[in-house]
């Protein structure tokens, strides 16, 4: 996967997470065709509102893997 770096003003980079849910005692609950779209669904649209987005997104029966990125922009900082 080739990205372009984002150009700031006193940085330069990427800021990628990788983010992996479970449910407790890895029940087989995304088994269904259903619950891997309303999963998939929900981490989508809850991303699109925050401005995040989703360079990856794995569903499988147990568990899922998510990559995400954001760009900050010229001007938003990140407090605290």
């Amino acid at each position: 996967m080739k990205t372009a770096y984002s150009h700031h003003a006193h940085a330069v980079g990427d800021n990628f997470w990788h983010i992996e849910w479970c449910p407790k005692y890895r029940y087989h609950m995304f088994r269904k065709f259903t619950y891997k779209n309303l999963a998939a669904a929900c981490i989508r649209k809850a991303a699109t509102e925050h401005g995040i987005v989703v360079h990856a997104l794995e569903v499988m029966d147990d568990h899922l893997h998510s990559l995400h990125g954001k760009d900050w922009g010229e001007k938003q900082y990140l407090y605290r």
